[in-house]
């Protein structure tokens, strides 16, 4: 599915598919009483438009009834990769690839030689996934979304979830009327500066946003269920200049929610960091939200609620580690790639033991492996940058936040004076940017190579986000003493260590 938008988005119209495949199938593949094929089935499907809200707040701005009136818009049309699943009553479900009219609102999908069987119905879902085996547990997923180019909804597809209910067939015809389970919002998002942007996220106060859903097709209408929520949504964005003045239009397709009540912050990261402020409405499925927002931009600020400053670095540095309330705390421990503390009660805490990803040791690496003597059973993968799963900074605090690479662990060290210190009784060191004279401050709280911890109030100890590739056991790490010695290291991945985010 993709979606065709006139110059400007304003109302997307009822748009009616007709899906013809060359034949569908009966109740499931072991059933021994199919009917022999006989005309080729036909099936008519139409998919609701999403219905425009009526003049939503945008902070102290309100958007007329003018402005999305119905006309232009989106049309809904299938793509070359498109496939249906659709379940009977009883069985297994059936994939139904596109076969012709891609680009257009009808299409023929081929469902390989099934036909439709009397006295079963037939529920159909999109997109199609093959790990859904069960029909009460069709997972969504609504993780970090992307847009290539400004003004481009070609990304939307992954997440436009749309299911029909109980058909039964008639004259060997089926005719499903899809419905969007989520919502579509598109925000307008003027910008101070020219420059070019990699993200955009918004968050709210209060982990309200499904980010996990269960879609329960077995009865009579579909039952969502939510299994995992969120304060906050995340979005990669490629080609996207623009100029001082000129506007970022980015769409997401996103699940109900109650939002009303809350402020959103909302972020462009990039050439430079801008935000501002939403008042959030309550969001339903199949409609359409539209915000607009004049962005300011930011020196220091939040993301997802964690305070950064711009030391005039590759990236923003947060004021603190994963897990604490303030510079000066240690935060966290965690082994390099585990987003959950050891358990200290444990007498392999911090050892390889004990560390998930490996089989007992560090001869044997499940994961981010680059020498086969090092992997379980010759085991290598070829990663050695964490993936967002396995931080602890993304996991723990929200996308884009995320751990240094070795490289910026790097330029904070040449890029800064160093200065051995205290806060609130707490030794550390005071890092003053060479190029804007703003600082952070990295506590001197140690590490766990054991149950124990060593060398609090001696060494200042970070994690990378980078293996050592040559010795795959070690990762990189920041590793400063007092005497302002012995900068960088790489560790076994197993002890336990700080980890100080950084944004985009």
């Amino acid at each position: 599915m993709i979606y065709d938008f006139s110059t400007t988005m304003k109302h997307l119209h009822n748009t009616s598919c007709l899906l013809i495949l060359l034949a569908l199938m009966a109740g499931c593949a072991n059933d021994t009483d199919i009917d022999e094929p006989i005309d080729r089935t036909v099936i008519t499907c139409q998919v609701d438009a999403f219905q425009w809200t009526g003049t939503p707040q945008i902070g102290t701005r309100k958007l007329t009834q003018a402005q999305h009136n119905g006309r232009g818009g989106i049309s809904f049309i299938w793509n070359a990769t498109d496939t249906l699943g659709i379940y009977p009553n009883a069985g297994t479900q059936q994939a139904f690839c596109i076969g012709d009219g891609a680009g257009t609102s009808t299409a023929v999908f081929d469902g390989g030689g099934w036909n439709t069987k009397a006295g079963y119905t037939y529920t159909a879902y999109y997109p199609y996934s093959k790990y859904n085996f069960d029909r009460s547990r069709i997972n969504l997923i609504y993780g970090t979304q992307e847009q290539k180019g400004n003004d481009n909804p070609d990304s939307l597809t992954r997440y436009d979830y749309i299911v029909s209910q109980g058909t039964a067939p008639a004259d060997n015809r089926l005719s499903f009327q899809f419905h969007h389970l989520g919502t579509l919002v598109r925000f307008t998002l003027t910008c101070p500066e020219s420059g070019s942007f990699n993200h955009f996220s918004f968050s709210c106060g209060e982990a309200l946003l499904p980010v996990r859903q269960i879609l329960d097709i077995s009865g009579d209408e579909p039952v969502l269920t939510t299994e995992q929520w969120t304060s906050h949504f995340n979005m990669n964005l490629s080609n996207i200049s623009v100029n001082a003045g000129d506007n970022v239009v980015l769409y997401a397709l996103l699940p109900a929610a109650q939002l009303g009540g809350q402020t959103l912050t909302v972020s462009l990261y990039g050439d430079y960091t801008c935000t501002g402020h939403i008042d959030a409405q309550n969001m339903e499925s199949g409609k359409a939200y539209s915000y607009s927002l004049n962005m300011t931009k930011c020196e220091e600020g939040l993301c997802n609620g964690y305070e950064w400053v711009d030391l005039g670095l590759s990236v923003k540095w947060a004021t603190a580690n994963v897990g604490a309330l303030s510079p000066e705390q240690s935060g966290t421990y965690y082994a390099w790639g585990e987003t959950t503390p050891q358990d200290l009660t444990l007498s392999d805490a911090y050892k390889w033991g004990n560390y998930s990803l490996c089989n007992g040791t560090y001869s044997k690496l499940l994961k981010y492996c680059t020498t086969p003597a090092n992997g379980f059973r010759g085991f290598t993968d070829g990663q050695v940058t964490l993936l967002p799963e396995d931080d602890a900074a993304s996991v723990n605090m929200g996308q884009p936040w995320r751990t240094p690479t070795e490289a910026e662990l790097d330029e904070l060290r040449n890029n800064c004076t160093w200065t051995w210190t205290s806060r609130n009784s707490v030794a550390g060191a005071l890092v003053t940017s060479n190029i804007n004279g703003k600082s952070i401050f990295i506590p001197a709280v140690g590490y766990y190579s054991s149950p124990t911890l060593s060398n609090a109030g001696k060494f200042c100890d970070l994690w990378s986000s980078t293996i050592y590739a040559d010795y795959p056991i070690n990762a990189y790490t920041l590793h400063l003493e007092s005497t302002l010695s012995d900068w960088k290291f790489n560790h076994g991945r197993a002890q336990g260590r700080p980890v100080r985010p950084v944004l985009p």
